[in-house]
């Protein structure tokens, strides 16, 4: 995890056609504040494709959900 700036996960999940496996977690420490981080791979390689620092979230995300499609 920490190789791609994770220091613990909280959530995983698929994007709605299943190429992307999105990981959920803290990022490293700075000034006593764990960024929450999420990095995205592609499902089929192992490869990072995405990775981004979220911030102005009232409350820390702590669930990720895979979507449905509604036909």
């Amino acid at each position: 995890l920490a190789d791609i700036g994770i220091e613990s996960f909280s959530s995983m999940a698929f994007s709605l056609d299943g190429k992307t496996f999105y990981v959920l977690g803290d990022g490293a420490e700075v000034d006593g504040v764990a960024p929450q981080k999420l990095v995205g791979f592609d499902a089929a390689t192992g490869q990072q494709v995405s990775s981004v620092d979220i911030d102005g979230a009232v409350n820390p995300i702590t669930n990720l959900i895979t979507p449905e499609e509604i036909e």
